[in-house]
C-alpha cells in the first residue's frame, strides 16, 4: 500500500504532482471549499482518496507505460473543484500584498504544468519507454536486469524521470504538435484543434463575465432572483 502511495503520488518519476503543478493549488483550496459547500467538499474527497487507495494496490499502482500516473486521470476534474474554490476566494483577502503573492504562485504552478504538457506532446512518451526497455550494448542475461534498474531509475532518480528527459529531448521531436498528425496535418484535425480553443475560450470568457456580475451585485447590494425567493421562503 505504502509504495503504491508513494508511486502514484510524491515518486519524482510518477508523481501526480509533479505532471500537475496546477493543482497544488487545490490542497489548500478544499479549506475554502469546506467553509462554503461542506457536502461537495466531503464527496471530492471521498472520491480523491477512494481512487487512489484503490490503485494503491494494483499490480502497476502508477499505471505501468504510460505518460504520469494514469489512473488518477479523473483527479484533474476532481480537484480542478477545491482549486476554483480557493481562486475565488484571493479576491475577498484585504492584503494586497497576499493577493498579489497567491496569484503569481498560481501563475507560476499553470506555467510549469503547461511545460510538463508540451513535454508530453512534443516528444511522444512512447520514445522514452523504448529507450528504456530496449538498451543496447547488454548481453541477454544482463538484459532483465538493466531493465529493472532503468524502470527503477525513472521512478525515483530526477534526472532519469521521463519529463526532465523529454524537455532534453525537445530537439529530437517534431514541430509541436505535427507529431501527433498521421501522415501530417488534415483540415478536419486543424478544424478540431481550433473548435477546441474556440469552445474553451467562450467558456472561460462566459465565466469571467457571470463572475463581474455576481460582484457588481455583491457591491451594490442586490441579489439574484433565486437569492431573494430562497429569503422570502426563510422569512
Amino acid at each position: 500500500m505504502l509504495d503504491g502511495l508513494q508511486r502514484q503520488l510524491w515518486s519524482t518519476g510518477k508523481g501526480f504532482f509533479w505532471y500537475n503543478p496546477i493543482l497544488l493549488v487545490a490542497l489548500p483550496g478544499f479549506a475554502f471549499l469546506w467553509r462554503r459547500e461542506r457536502r461537495v467538499a466531503a464527496l471530492v474527497a471521498g472520491l480523491v482518496v477512494l481512487r487512489v487507495v484503490t490503485y494503491a494496490k494494483w499490480s502497476f499502482p502508477d499505471g505501468s507505460v504510460a505518460w504520469g500516473p494514469r489512473f488518477l486521470l479523473p483527479w484533474c476534474a476532481l480537484l480542478v473543484i477545491p482549486l476554483g474554490a480557493l481562486w475565488e476566494e484571493i479576491p475577498r483577502w484585504p492584503r494586497r500584498y497576499e493577493r498579489t503573492v497567491a496569484r503569481s504562485i498560481v501563475a507560476t504552478l499553470g506555467v510549469l504544468s503547461a511545460v510538463v504538457v508540451i513535454a508530453s506532446v512534443w516528444v511522444p512518451y512512447t520514445q522514452y519507454w523504448s529507450e528504456v526497455g530496449d538498451p543496447t550494448g547488454v548481453s541477454q542475461t544482463e538484459l532483465r536486469a538493466v531493465i529493472d534498474r532503468r524502470i527503477d531509475d525513472s521512478f525515483n532518480q530526477l534526472e532519469d524521470t521521463p519529463i526532465l528527459v523529454n524537455l532534453g529531448d525537445l530537439d529530437e521531436g517534431k514541430p509541436f504538435p505535427l507529431f501527433w498528425f498521421r501522415g501530417g496535418p488534415t483540415l478536419l484535425g486543424i478544424l478540431a484543434i481550433a473548435t477546441s480553443v474556440a469552445a474553451s475560450s467562450l467558456a472561460i470568457g462566459q465565466a469571467a463575465s457571470a463572475d463581474r456580475r455576481r460582484r457588481a451585485r455583491v457591491a451594490t447590494g442586490t441579489r439574484s432572483p433565486a437569492t431573494a425567493r430562497k429569503r422570502v421562503r426563510k422569512t
